[in-house]
């Protein structure tokens, strides 16, 4: 995910915060339009998410993509005792 935007990931996530604009993470980008890009679909691909994400993410997988991020992340999975996010 380097080189995605300047100042990956925190001043760019920290722009994005003060603009108050969404940021969603998608697969490989090959393209443009909606066949030009492929969604996060494998363990892999979630791996390079920084810790301190907060936004969202599109995947075709969220049979696999949904668990790990429950554990990953527990806050999004409704515990109101997890820590709050970002870290």
């Amino acid at each position: 995910m380097r080189g995605l935007a300047w100042g990956w990931p925190d001043p760019f996530l920290g722009r994005m915060a003060s603009a108050n604009a969404d940021v969603m993470l998608i697969g490989s980008v090959s393209g443009l339009g909606s066949n030009g890009f492929t969604r996060l679909d494998t363990l892999d691909e979630l791996a390079e998410v920084p810790d301190g994400f907060g936004g969202m993410i599109w995947t075709d997988r969220v049979e696999v993509i949904g668990p790990a991020i429950s554990k990953r992340w527990p806050r999004l999975s409704g515990d109101p005792n997890s820590p709050s996010y970002p870290p």
